[in-house]
């Protein structure tokens, strides 16, 4: 180790997994799967009320051409919220066409910032795909993961991306006192 004179090292312990610790809450968690006779397919899901997902995240989830890529993380927006999906292909039997596709998703407030920063679940959605491949019936990680990370109803205040909306924000809060 080269030091200079008077310094000592840098020993910085960082947490090993800080995912909980600054995670946004989620809106919905889903598994999709691609069934060769009734097209895309939700097989579990829990949402807070008055989140959508129906009709929305099958498709977003697993868009067209994925069959030709073996895993990927698709994201998307919809209505106030960011999704998340961890895309897994996996090779089956010919009467499955030779591939099993399912995406576990998220979906999180887009008032946490940009794509409601989903992609501090991105690893364990992965992980989650991962196992959910085998066997899409285990769905236990799935409640066990939605009753960790779930949103109680509330959003907090839409935080600024940039100075100049912080310096608008500041401006209009100014105007409103006045």
């Amino acid at each position: 180790m080269d030091l200079r004179r008077g310094q000592a090292p840098m020993n910085i312990d960082l947490p090993k997994n800080n995912f909980d610790q600054d995670s946004p809450p989620i809106s919905a968690l889903f598994i999709i799967y691609f069934d060769i006779k009734a097209g895309y397919t939700i097989g579990w899901k829990r949402a807070l009320d008055g989140v959508e997902l129906e009709g929305v995240v099958e498709y977003k989830s697993l868009p067209s051409g994925l069959h030709t890529v073996k895993e990927d993380l698709i994201y998307f927006v919809h209505d106030n919220n960011a999704g998340l999906s961890a895309f897994v292909n996996a090779p089956a039997a010919e009467e499955s066409r030779n591939a099993q596709m399912i995406a576990v998703g998220v979906m999180v407030p887009l008032s946490y910032g940009r794509l409601g920063r989903s992609w501090k679940h991105a690893e364990n959605l992965k992980r989650m795909a991962s196992e959910l491949i085998k066997d899409t019936t285990k769905t236990e990680v799935l409640e066990e993961y939605w009753e960790r990370h779930k949103g109680h109803g509330t959003t907090p205040f839409n935080e600024p991306e940039s100075p100049t909306e912080i310096i608008s924000t500041f401006r209009k809060v100014v105007i409103l006192m006045i």
